[in-house]
């Protein structure tokens, strides 16, 4: 959210300076600044609405940081559980504020997925648990989970028929 404010007070201080400023070199520099102005602001749009969690077919996609996700297959997945930590933000760390958190329970005999690499302002990922902040997240309650849980049930069924 910082990232996109900055972002768009750079945009728009940029523009004007585009049409105000005299000297060519003041114009292009006043243009590059927009365009990289206008990419932060794509770019945390971007973020903010990119799903955390979807499934595609037998794998469900979790995303891991700005520009990565991971695949983890559907059978490894057991389930989904509500938490609750600490809010932790890119530039201020961890913060007193409490908020609501996604977990992931994975299969213990998925050896590999017990632990992953994780953004720490987006989650973590310890002891076969994935947990994902709600920070970022749409808000999270119980009626979110039993959802998640019933799409998963019905996707392992369907999995085995």
């Amino acid at each position: 959210m910082i990232a996109l404010s900055a972002a768009i007070v750079v945009v728009i201080v940029a523009a004007p300076i585009i049409g105000l400023a005299a000297a060519p070199l003041l114009r292009w520099a006043a243009a590059v600044t927009l365009l990289f102005g206008l990419m932060l602001v794509a770019g945390a749009l971007h973020g903010m609405l990119r799903p955390r969690i979807m499934r595609q077919g037998k794998v469900v996609r979790v995303a891991t940081g700005p520009l990565r996700s991971v695949d983890l297959p559907l059978e490894s997945v057991e389930g989904f559980l509500l938490g609750q930590g600490r809010v932790v933000l890119p530039l201020l760390g961890e913060q007193s504020a409490r908020c609501h958190n996604l977990v992931m329970r994975l299969a213990e005999r998925a050896t590999d997925l017990q632990r992953g690499d994780v953004s720490p302002w987006l989650g973590e990922w310890a002891d076969g648990y994935l947990t994902i902040r709600g920070t970022w997240c749409e808000p999270l309650d119980a009626d979110l989970v039993t959802r998640l849980n019933a799409q998963l049930a019905g996707a392992n069924r369907s999995g085995q028929e």
